[in-house]
């Protein structure tokens, strides 16, 4: 244990003298922002809107937060994505029992607008204040907390979305939508996103319903019982099951009324060939015979041709999901694409898919652009050190430079015929304060990519005018939620504004061509994405004009219940001292821990403007657990590989026992540091590990240490086994998706067999080490992980040569492949691919069936050609078959399951057992096969041939047995107080003889 101890302290002290990046920390009485020192003005101009939106949110639920607040801003999603990849991992492949600990660490890229950004941020407030309210606010009472309360997805999520951001007109457009479209019908087969969004509603609701400070008594009734359901019915009089009844049908009732709206009446709907990607941008070409579309899917986004004339759609350019793509036609034969990833760029490719020319873009992020049809400039909505402006970008010579630079929002910016650019600006109030939540129309004259000018032609403050885009005549139009959803809208000189649209759905993007003959527009209705090309109506001068009707707001509720703000709410018993406006808790419910008194509560007032800023020191390390291992475990986690001079039985063989560990990481520099400890019932078996690892910068770094110590009591004496292990990798990444690692190992098994009889035997020891070199590529394309799997490509392929004991050497190839693919929203289709073989004067022999963690395996004993081998290691290939199935220096197997979340179809109200809830099921098929030789079918394997002595005669009986061994079967899977359990039936097919069904419990593993 010194050892390893001494290693931590040595990899501590290692990290904090590794480069600082230039990063600044800003201290303020409630947050930690640690953030480059250019974005120092950005900061100091969100943070009084931080402290607000806090202590708004502290005021809604009745609980202050503690301590204070990590955040970490990063310049671009990207590098978010990069600093936070090793945090993303599948452990439940190897621990089942791994507890996230939630620290309080908020980690924030720009997201393009400072709007967009509070939005996230009072997101993770909202979440943060929930969990430390709920489930404690030190390591040990969030733990403690975790087994006994579950809460689902729209009590939690969706209330820290309400709580962050109320109910808005996009919320009440997409919410409209699926009432519409009848998807509600069952809550349980809904999405996770949509669940969620029904449960921000529920929660508007409530307290539209139940009264203001329903929310805040139902959460402190859920603190002190554990029990939602408890809860909800103790303040409310009804269970989760009645409050989705009503709101359903309040909610059908509400949206009912609004299907008197329409649809664009006669404009051209174009078939999205694309139901599972999202519009991300789209542009109609000078002569309207052409669209482009930038879509994003799952994985990745695609800039998208569409040919009006031919109804054609062509794929002319692809990215990974983390660059973003932004699309304009330059001319009617060249379009422009912003790509957003480690660095901007301009690409110009042609309706073919041909890239013209890259240029770089020296920006953080881009927003939205438009292109100038006469010269092919860009006039750009681009982030820089937190602020979103305009900038020129001058075509052929890469000038870029900044057309405003005063601290608001600039988006969606639109050139007109003049070359002028309309756009939309956060309204400020009093002249110098941004109101982010509010936009109006600005333009700027230009010349050359001069500003001449520069104002406000909107003038409503109290309306949001966003996607501005010149009409005919003297008209602009906009799209506004001025009448709860979002349609377009039109002015002209005399401040008239004029509707032009009332559709049911809300308008996600428009855009014009530049000949002004036409407009798009894409509209989300039915639970899609639908294109709809009008003709601008040269008479009326700004397209048809309609009268839209306002929609109906969600304080209705009231209305519609018989009731009145005044008659819900409910004022607690105080003291005659007391304002009863500044009181937090119900008299009723206990104090949290930070809270000594009411009256303390009520007249405690936070300083706003109390904050200093310093320079993160170059050996500043910040280490905080951020997970613990606890678990019963029925498996060897540290090893699957095994001596070969020792009876591969006594390994493999499972043995219950404990598992407990800490991972340690620092958020800042992304190190991280797990140390894992694994004991059987008897401690007999004693295992421990430790790693530290750093994926970040040019280069990644992993580094293991293992030990075991086994004590095996046999007929004639005691067995003591020794495992030590070091394993290093030095990764390079070629690309965002694909690593090259250099990999080294050591290991050293020893075994002392002693007897215990009447007569004292000399220790018999026996020992072996090898050390291996090697390297890997590996393949990472996740796009999701579910509870069981993931969806997406993640490959690698290993190549490794050792030399170990007597100088014998051995080559050993690894292949894997995994692919998972959801299908219809709920289920999962999962495939595997694994294969391996060994070669050389010193070889691993692999034993075929079995899973891992499964209670009593079954172990089948059939021939082994020793000669020359290294180790013994189990491949968990055709669960269920018996262990050994097959062996040999080579193995493959193939696997596919279906997934299929039974919790989505146990009945049409919210379930409330989270048994229940994390239940699914899963039809799976296994084959595989162990050989020796270059073929399963090779005679020279024992599974094949059977050597008889009779005597001076040696006979060799070649079999016809079928080295492939199938299974396939059905099983279950679900949580239970927080541990993945899982169930299968299967039935083997082992030489063309079906085996009897055989049922198996694991703890742990999906696989």
């Amino acid at each position: 244990m010194r050892r390893f101890a001494a290693f931590l302290l040595v990899l501590t002290w290692f990290t904090g003298t590794s480069k600082a990046s230039d990063w600044s920390l800003m201290e303020t009485d409630h947050f930690n922002f640690y953030h480059q020192l250019d974005y120092e003005p950005m900061i100091r101009d969100i943070l009084p809107i931080c402290v607000n939106e806090l202590e708004r949110i502290e005021n809604k639920i009745g609980y202050r937060l503690s301590g204070r607040l990590d955040i970490y801003i990063y310049p671009t999603p990207y590098e978010k994505a990069q600093a936070l990849s090793h945090f993303d991992r599948n452990d439940y492949e190897d621990r089942g029992g791994l507890t996230i600990v939630q620290p309080n660490t908020v980690h924030i890229s720009l997201p393009g607008s400072r709007s967009a950004l509070l939005n996230e941020l009072t997101d993770q407030l909202a979440n943060h204040l929930l969990i430390e309210m709920l489930y404690g606010g030190t390591v040990q009472e969030r733990i403690k907390y975790a087994t006994l309360l579950h809460l689902p997805d729209w009590f939690s999520i969706g209330l820290s979305h309400y709580l962050s951001r109320g109910w808005d007109s996009k919320a009440d457009n997409q919410l409209r939508d699926a009432f519409n479209s009848e998807q509600f019908k069952a809550f349980n087969s809904l999405p996770s996103s949509e669940q969620i969004l029904a449960g921000r509603s529920i929660w508007h609701y409530i307290e539209v319903s139940e009264g203001l400070t329903a929310v805040q008594r139902i959460l402190h009734l859920v603190r002190l019982t554990r029990k939602v359901e408890t809860a909800l019915y103790y303040v409310t009089g009804q269970t989760s099951r009645d409050i989705y009844t009503k709101w359903h049908g309040t909610m059908s009732a509400l949206y009912a009324a609004e299907l008197k709206r329409r649809l664009p009446t006669h404009p051209e709907t174009l078939t999205f060939a694309y139901p599972h990607y999202q519009v991300a941008d789209v542009d109609l070409s000078a002569d309207a015979t052409h669209l482009v579309f930038s879509i994003a899917g799952t994985d990745h986004q695609k800039v998208v041709v569409f040919n009006r004339e031919k109804n054609e759609l062509k794929e002319v350019y692809t990215s990974e999901l983390s660059a973003s793509l932004l699309c304009r036609w330059l001319d009617n034969e060249r379009i422009a694409v912003i790509q957003n990833s480690s660095q901007c760029r301009f690409i110009e490719i042609d309706k073919a898919g041909a890239v013209f020319s890259k240029h770089p873009l020296e920006l953080d992020y881009v927003h939205s652009f438009d292109v100038e049809s006469a010269s092919g400039n860009l006039a750009i909505s681009g982030v820089r050190h937190g602020s979103a402006d305009i900038y020129w970008f001058e075509n052929g010579t890469d000038s870029l430079h900044a057309l405003t630079f005063d601290g608001a929002d600039d988006l969606f910016p639109s050139i007109d015929d003049l070359g002028n650019i309309y756009f939309s600006r956060s309204h400020m109030l009093d002249g110098n304060t941004p109101e982010y939540d509010r936009m109006d129309v600005w333009l700027i004259v230009q010349k050359d990519g001069k500003r001449l000018s520069f104002q406000n032609v909107s003038r409503t403050p109290l309306e949001t005018e966003i996607m501005p885009i010149k009409l005919k005549s003297d008209y602009v139009s906009f799209l506004s939620d001025r009448n709860g959803i979002f349609n377009a809208f039109a002015f002209n000189r005399k401040e008239e504004i004029y509707a032009l649209s009332d559709y049911q759905s809300g308008i996600i993007r428009q855009a014009a061509n530049k000949s002004r003959t036409h407009v798009v527009e894409v509209i989300l209705h039915a639970s899609a994405y639908q294109v709809f090309v009008s003709e601008i109506d040269a008479n009326a001068g700004a397209g048809a004009i309609l009268h839209p009707m306002p929609t109906l707001a969600m304080r209705e509720f009231l209305e519609m219940n018989g009731k009145k703000p005044a008659d819900t709410l409910v004022v607690p018993q105080l003291p005659d001292s007391v304002l009863a406006t500044k009181i937090y808790f119900q008299s009723s419910f206990p104090l949290p821990d930070n809270i000594d008194s009411l009256e303390l509560l009520a007249n405690h007032e936070r300083p706003r403007t109390n904050f200093k800023t310093i320079q993160v020191p170059p050996r500043h390390v910040k280490l905080e657990v951020s997970g613990l291992y606890l678990q019963l475990n029925n498996s060897n986690f540290l090893t699957s590989v095994f001596p070969a001079y020792f009876e591969p039985n006594d390994q493999i063989i499972n043995r219950f026992g404990f598992v407990g560990g800490v991972r340690i990481e620092d958020p800042f520099k992304y190190h991280e540091f797990n140390f894992i400890m694994r004991a059987s019932a008897r401690f007999d078996h004693v295992q421990v590990k430790a790693n530290y690892s750093h994926l970040k910068g040019q280069f990644y770094k992993y580094i293991e240490l293992a030990t075991e110590g086994q004590i095996l009591k046999r007929e004639e004496g005691y067995l003591r086994r020794r495992y030590r292990s070091y394993y290093g990798r030095l990764g390079k990444p070629l690309s965002q998706n694909l690593v090259l690692w250099v990999d080294q190992r050591f290991r050293f098994d020893g075994m002392l067999e002693m007897s215990t009889g009447s007569e004292f035997l000399d220790p018999i020891p026996q020992n072996q080490s090898y050390l291996a070199h090697g390297f890997t590529l590996e393949l990472n394309r996740i796009q999701n992980r579910f509870q069981w799997g993931q969806t997406g490509l993640q490959a690698s392929w290993t190549a490794a040569m050792g030399v170990g004991t007597q100088g014998k050497s051995g080559i050993e190839n690894r292949l894997k492949l995994e692919y998972g693919k959801p299908i219809l929203h709920h289920f999962i289709w999962l495939n595997r691919l694994y294969a391996a073989s060994s070669t050389g004067g010193w070889r691993s022999i692999y034993f075929l069936g079995g899973q891992q963690n499964q209670f009593k395996p079954d172990y089948q004993y059939s021939s082994l050609l020793r000669d020359n081998a290294r180790y013994f290691e189990p491949v968990y290939g055709v669960r269920n078959a018996p262990l050994n199935s097959r062996n040999g220096n080579s193995f493959a197997f193939i696997n596919s399951e279906f997934f299929i979340p039974i919790h989505r179809w146990i009945g049409r109200k919210p379930v409330r057992n989270n048994m229940l809830r994390n239940l699914w099921t899963l039809i799976y098929v296994d084959a595989g096969s162990a050989w020796y030789g270059l073929s399963p079918f090779d005679n020279t394997n024992p599974a094949n041939r059977t050597d008889i002595l009779y005597g001076p005669l040696n006979i060799t009986v070649y079999n016809t047995r079928n080295p492939i061994v199938y299974s396939f079967g059905s099983g279950l899977r679900t949580k239970v107080f927080g541990y993945d359990v899982r169930y299968d039936l299967s039935w083997t097919l082992d030489n063309n003889v079906w085996r009897t069904a055989i049922s198996g419990i694991s703890l742990g593993k999906a696989f």
